[in-house]
């Protein structure tokens, strides 16, 4: 999947369906987003080259960013991954996260009641 993505696949609803997983990375100038404080100022999220001593879980879709923003031909180092599946009704794989109408309307309910 890595090796083979391009930017064009990204806008393929197909292709989203693919991004569902997790994989535990051993990055080395690897382009990855990370949370941290920016200009000294306030904490963001930027897209910086990542070297770690110890693995790091990334999602899916980062980590396929990441083969398409970094340097051709180099892949980021994967220890482990996991695949998030969830069935329909039918049994098959949706390919898809459930969210339900009653799912959703609890965290709708609480981040409007923090304002």
């Amino acid at each position: 999947l890595l090796s083979k993505s391009r930017l064009e696949d990204t806008f393929a609803p197909e292709f989203w369906k693919k991004l569902s997983f997790f994989a535990q990375l051993r990055p080395k100038d690897d382009i990855l987003p990370i949370r941290t404080v920016y200009s000294g100022k306030a904490q963001n999220i930027g897209l910086n080259y990542l070297t770690a001593k110890d693995p790091v879980w990334y999602a899916g879709p980062d980590v396929v960013a990441s083969a398409i923003c970094g340097f051709p031909g180099k892949a980021v180092t994967i220890s482990k991954s996991s695949r998030s599946v969830v069935r329909n009704d039918a049994g098959h794989d949706s390919g898809m996260m459930p969210v339900t109408d009653s799912d959703f309307k609890p965290v709708t309910f609480c981040r409007r009641s923090e304002h």
